[in-house]
């Protein structure tokens, strides 16, 4: 869907380049956060509390991230795209969540703590 609103307006592309942007500096916290995980693993707790930090933030960042997304994009799609190209749109995200949903299925299920928030 983002390639098909490249370069049909000046406000979609910004648009695209901030999206772009955020997703990026979401994937570096998220990198990070790992990181401190691993040490975490090992004993250090004062990773521990920093990788917290760092989810809690990415968690904030993505909420908003995903907001933006979910409006400016959609009202973007709304006016750009085309019934024919909305549909293929449709249809790509129908596969990509089927799949997901195989892959679920076919993953074992995790013994998680109480304290973890359910999936």
């Amino acid at each position: 869907m983002l390639n098909m609103l490249r370069g049909r307006s000046g406000e979609a592309d910004e648009l695209l380049h901030q999206l772009g942007s955020e997703s990026e500096h979401c994937s570096g916290l998220l990198s990070q956060a790992k990181a401190l995980l691993k040490l975490a693993e090992a004993g250090d707790a004062k990773a521990a509390l920093e990788a917290e930090a760092l989810l809690q933030q990415h968690r904030q960042f993505m909420y908003v991230h995903l907001d933006r997304e979910d409006t400016l994009l959609h009202s973007q799609t709304a006016l750009l795209l085309t019934a024919e190209e909305w549909a293929a749109v449709v249809s790509s995200i129908s596969k990509e969540v089927r799949a997901a949903k195989e892959r679920e299925h076919r993953q074992p299920r995790l013994h998680r703590p109480a304290s973890w928030p359910a999936p």
